[in-house]
């Protein structure tokens, strides 16, 4: 776990300067929310003045856990099936075809929704050129869940429901969910086989962040 600058510092490592500040412009603002949860007795005078004189430590201990109370609060669902993705030309450009058999291949959400995509091009969370020397932010690591936000951006872009009556917020929290899925459980590789990946409350909240910027956001209002 990572105090808030830490996790600022983070979201420079990983991305972008531009996608990088948006970042940590939702941290602070992340930051001022857990803040005001902070409560001084107004009954007990001696208490309110020893907390007001320690308050830059009290708030520092409870923003020491932004990611870890975004993980903890957050619910999963479950992924059904085994993905067939291929990797096509380029870093970034990835095929998903859809299993012709059932099971078929998608992810149940922490609320009960089934998203099944279809087959279909797709780069790999839209993660920046310069993500790609952090194993946890290559477009492999977690591909599925990856996979299942390209798919609910590109069902807005083309009116597919019942997935495009998602909001914008709504697959920001399912991308979390699904990488926390595979984070707490067993998870396919490009190679079909089941793999480990290490939990990372930090890493995981700085990605939600990510796709919750107003970049990403540009791009969920574009219509193809």
């Amino acid at each position: 776990m990572k105090n808030i600058n830490d996790l600022r510092q983070l979201s420079i490592h990983l991305f972008d300067e531009e996608l990088a500040q948006q970042i940590i412009e939702q941290i602070d603002k992340d930051n001022v929310e857990v803040e005001e949860q902070v409560e001084l007795p107004d009954d007990q005078p001696q208490l309110h003045r020893n907390l007001n004189n320690n308050l830059d430590k009290v708030r520092s201990y409870k923003t020491i856990w932004l990611g870890d109370r975004f993980y903890n609060n957050l619910k999963v669902g479950a992924f059904i099936g085994k993905p067939n993705i291929t990797v096509g030309d380029g870093l970034q450009n990835f095929n998903f075809t859809q299993n012709l058999n059932e099971p078929k291949f998608g992810y149940k959400t922490a609320n009960g929704m089934l998203i099944t995509p279809m087959s279909m091009p797709f780069n790999g969370g839209s993660i920046p050129n310069i993500a790609q020397i952090f194993s946890k932010l290559s477009p492999t690591y977690f591909i599925s869940a990856y996979l299942i936000h390209d798919w609910l951006f590109h069902c807005h872009q083309k009116g597919i429901l019942p997935e495009s009556d998602l909001s914008f917020e709504e697959t920001a929290i399912i991308l979390a969910e699904a990488i926390k899925v595979t984070m707490e459980t067993d998870h396919y590789n490009l190679e079909g086989e089941k793999v480990e990946i290490e939990k990372d409350e930090d890493v995981l909240y700085v990605i939600y962040q990510a796709v919750r910027t107003h970049i990403a956001k540009a791009i969920w209002e574009k219509k193809q």
